[in-house]
């Protein structure tokens, strides 16, 4: 997803957005634009007319998936990995769907979730707070990922903290602002823990900096929920630190297991809410095969009661295409099925290029093709690169047509 600001190998593939860069991409898009009332919303969107792009293909590959993934049991990891799999629909096939398959429907794949950014939600006043969710309801996202509120490598919060060393930077309390909107319109908040900017060097091969990184999201993560676990919003976890396609030792996979233990085990006997993940690929270096990272995923999710893995699918990093969704899809689907763990499988769908939006209609025909294999869709971002509140509003307008109609 949208890249570091640091360097290393790693940083390319990762979702995390550097407030300089993030200021860059909101310059990229263009300058401010007037917001859009959304109680009564515009001419252009309340008269949507017919769909734009995908129409009538999210039900059609949604019971192919249902036929095809349906009673899938936990020995058939073997059996799963045959080359019959992708006969049912070929790649040739989902690349026709997503480009010329449109009739009406109402149910087209669609973001139930959007990640945002500290820099980004700290700029918010109370009553942009409000209309983000107004604008994220009209389009069916019931839920929000605070991609991180903790930076163990500056010790620094965007909330008011009692942690030893720890200071808060942010203006306002980040947490409180989501948690209060989200409870007045009934939609959910997911808190991404920490982050820290060493993961790019350290990953996993460094076993006493990635389990003491671990213990520091449980300091958070209790902190965070004895002052705001009151918020019926309050919903989940996000484990920040983002797995890619590494060839791993089986001491590196270890430490992995064990670190991801330590958050999740804590969080499900301290709060027994859900967590989750977003591990990401890059199928254009030399690193782990689809097959070799559901592998290592399926053993992962064997050890490791993680509720939810958000894969992301790469598309505006530049780390995969459309062509290879298919294969890199399939594969942790299948990770996921056969192992002994009941987690999600979503899509973390990437909206940009660089750092200005993608055009709905590329997003959209991702996700019509990663509609087979995944529960949902959660995005990076919707807030940054797609709410009329940030971007030019015809981003908005497009995906509100694509998402209604």
């Amino acid at each position: 997803m949208v890249q570091s600001g640091s360097t290393g190998s790693a940083a390319s593939g990762g979702k995390i957005f550097t407030p300089a860069r993030g200021a860059q991409g909101r310059a990229g898009c263009g300058a401010p634009q007037a917001r859009i009332e959304v109680v009564n919303l515009p001419p252009e969107v309340q008269s949507c007319g017919t769909g734009i792009f995908l129409s009538g293909c999210s039900s059609w590959s949604q019971g192919m998936r249902d036929e095809r993934f349906s009673g899938f049991s936990n020995n058939r990891w073997n059996g799963l990995k045959n080359t019959n799999r992708m006969k049912l629909v070929t790649t040739v096939g989902l690349i026709l769907i997503a480009s010329h398959c449109f009739a009406t429907s109402t149910n087209h794949p669609h973001f139930s979730g959007s990640f945002v950014q500290d820099f980004l939600a700290d700029s918010w006043t109370t009553n942009r707070w409000a209309e983000e969710f107004q604008y994220m309801q009209a389009v069916r996202i019931n839920t929000l990922i605070l991609q991180w509120v903790v930076d163990s490598g500056k010790k620094t919060a965007d909330y008011p903290t009692d942690m030893p060393g720890y200071t808060q930077v942010t203006k306002h309390d980040i947490i409180e602002n989501a948690l209060t909107i989200a409870d007045k319109y009934n939609s959910k908040v997911i808190i991404g823990l920490n982050y820290d900017d060493a993961w790019w060097d350290n990953f996993v091969l460094n076993r006493e900096w990635f389990l003491n990184t671990m213990s520091i999201a449980t300091n958070a993560l209790q902190e965070i929920w004895t002052h705001y676990g009151h918020h019926n919003s309050l919903a989940g976890w996000y484990i920040v630190h983002e797995p890619w396609n590494q060839i791993l030792d089986t001491q590196s996979l270890s430490n992995l297991i064990d670190g991801l233990n330590i958050v999740v085990n804590y969080a499900h006997q301290f709060t027994r809410l859900p967590v989750a993940i977003a591990p990401f690929y890059n199928s254009s270096k030399h690193y782990q095969t689809a097959s070799q990272f559901g592998a290592t995923w399926n053993t992962i999710l064997n050890n490791v009661k993680i509720d939810i893995v958000a894969l992301q699918d790469g598309m505006g990093s530049g780390h995969s295409k459309r062509t290879k969704l298919p294969l890199w899809y399939s594969e942790m689907h299948y990770a996921i099925a056969a192992s002994t763990n009941a987690a999600r499988f979503f899509c973390d769908t990437e909206t940009f290029v660089g750092n200005r939006p993608m055009s709905v209609s590329r997003y959209a025909g991702d996700m019509v093709v990663e509609s087979l294999y995944v529960d949902g869709f959660w995005s990076f971002s919707f807030n940054h690169f797609i709410s009329p509140q940030q971007v030019p509003p015809h981003y908005y307008k497009k995906y509100f047509k694509w998402v209604n109609n």
